[in-house]
């Protein structure tokens, strides 16, 4: 926290002031052990993983389409506001809804007015959906994404030849290790703990043998 702190100082001023907040100390699940399908039960244990995953989503790191994008942010809207009210949910109120729901590398793949349409069709269809289900759902939807499951790293490559992208993400969960493409998710290549014969880290680099 002192390292944290001293990182987020300018001029002896901290950034966190009202209005020019530039840091945020965020704290999450690093070691998934639960199997995948799983979703937990208890409420505050769903609300934290619902929460972990939306903003996983909204920081693309999970592979997500954007029909994906727009029922995961209608089933965020069902948790929030409940059920449709054309009423109280008119057009302006939910393009500005969308801005905060939809990635922000998917929402300019589309027209405002195209993903408020599609927006609003998606949010009738959960009509009936309790907050309890919403994140239920939420968090299995999540679950198929690549990715999910594991701590991003982001890291250099050496090894896996000059047309790769030399940037990728190396992903940590309870079964081992794996390389991603930053990109699209998509995995490289995977090791298993039990195939890990050595494995080394320091300030600047981390080293594993298979």
């Amino acid at each position: 926290m002192q390292d944290w702190n001293k990182k987020v100082k300018l001029n002896n001023k901290p950034f966190a002031k009202k209005g020019i907040a530039k840091h945020n100390m965020v704290f999450s699940k690093r070691l998934y052990v639960d199997k995948i399908g799983e979703v937990p039960q208890d409420p505050v244990e769903l609300h934290l993983l619902y929460t972990q995953a939306k903003g996983c989503v909204l920081r693309g790191k999970y592979a997500v389409t954007d029909t994906e994008a727009l029922l995961l942010a209608a089933l965020t809207l069902q948790i929030e506001y409940g059920d449709h009210n054309p009423e109280k949910h008119t057009a302006g109120f939910l393009r500005n809804e969308l801005i905060k729901y939809i990635p922000k590398h998917l929402y300019g793949l589309q027209k405002p007015e195209v993903w408020e349409k599609d927006f609003v069709s998606t949010h009738i269809k959960m009509k009936g959906f309790t907050e309890l289900m919403s994140k239920q759902a939420y968090v299995k939807s999540c679950q198929k994404f690549r990715g999910y499951g594991y701590t991003f790293f982001q890291a250099k490559q050496t090894h896996l030849g000059k047309k790769e992208a030399k940037t990728i993400f190396l992903g940590v969960n309870v079964d081992g290790v794996a390389v991603f493409k930053t990109s699209d998710k998509s995995c490289y290549e995977t090791y298993r703990f039990a195939k890990l014969k050595s494995w080394a880290a320091s300030q600047t680099q981390v080293t594993f043998k298979v």
